[in-house]
């Protein structure tokens, strides 16, 4: 599937907004799902969520296996790593990824591990495009 960069609104560009690959996924565990924008993210080490996406899921955050991570600040956060099941909007298919629930209000991240082994990602930030395809698409495409 074919998505547009989103225009995230900026103070500091000149031009206003920055452009990002964000895409809309339905997250899953057990019978409680929930819908949210998510941004795709080659530079995330894992699928991150704030906690409070967990806890709508129903899920018990601390049970997760413990998790440390650090950003390109060296500041750390504690993450709690769950196996949920997860939905590109307009795709059929559902793939279980390992995502972790961190106690910060970020905007949700679709990182390497989870979301890039479960797809294929293609930018063309020069055309204001990118793509996700499902892995059983791209086998058929190669």
């Amino acid at each position: 599937m074919k998505f547009r960069y989103k225009k995230i609104a900026s103070d500091v560009d000149p031009k206003g907004y920055t452009l990002h690959p964000v895409i809309q996924v339905t997250l899953r565990d057990g019978n409680r799902a929930i819908d949210l924008w998510a941004l795709i993210d080659s530079g995330a080490a894992d699928c991150l969520f704030p906690r409070s996406i967990g806890e709508a899921l129903g899920i018990d955050i601390e049970s997760g296996r413990f998790k440390n991570y650090t950003g390109i600040a060296r500041q750390s956060v504690v993450g709690y790593v769950h196996k949920i099941e997860l939905r590109v909007q307009g795709m059929s298919e559902w793939v279980k990824i390992e995502a972790a629930f961190i106690d910060a209000q970020v905007i949700p991240l679709l990182g390497e591990g989870g979301f890039f082994d479960s797809f294929q990602i293609v930018f063309e930030r020069y055309r204001g495009r990118f793509e996700v395809n499902s892995r059983a698409r791209y086998r058929l495409r190669h």
